[in-house]
């Protein structure tokens, strides 16, 4: 009878404890996500203001760069996305959305971004390290930085 009240007893406090871990996992990869971007943000603007831009098509200032997206496990909670893209006014703004929790968006309004390849948008959907190419390049009058992924 013991083992049995002792099971029960363990089954029910597992049930309770389970929602707040799952909270306190999103909440790390939020945090954990948020950092990461702001990150990337500030390597953003030190090229932008460091850097001679040159014209679209031509090298110039590039930053290699690794942008790490955490994997579900007993501390962190997965990510459905993160992705780069930009406002209607070409404005860096990022995104994203841990397992489980809500939406979040971040822009980023001293960064003028355009984004390399067929999207307008960079997305990434799986946990790892993933390598970006920053470059800085001059439209018009302004200097706006091109992410890129040398691995797609």
């Amino acid at each position: 009878m013991r083992a049995v009240l002792a099971v029960v007893l363990a089954v029910a406090l597992l049930g309770v404890s389970l929602p707040a871990l799952d909270e306190a996992r999103v909440k790390r990869t939020d945090v954990r996500v948020g950092s990461e971007l702001e990150g990337l943000a500030d390597e953003m603007r030190l090229l932008q203001r460091g850097d001679a831009a040159v014209p679209s098509g031509t090298p110039g200032a590039r930053v290699a760069t690794t942008f790490s997206v955490p994997h579900r496990s007993w501390a962190a909670a997965g990510v459905e996305f993160v992705s780069l893209s930009t406002t209607d006014g070409g404005r860096a703004r990022f995104g994203w959305r841990a397992d489980g929790g809500r939406r979040h968006v971040q822009r980023v309004p001293d960064v003028r971004l355009s984004v390399a390849g067929p999207s307008d948008s960079l997305v990434l959907t799986t946990g790892g390290r993933h390598r970006l190419h920053l470059r800085l390049v001059r439209t018009d009058s302004e200097r706006v930085v091109v992410v890129a992924r040398p691995d797609v």
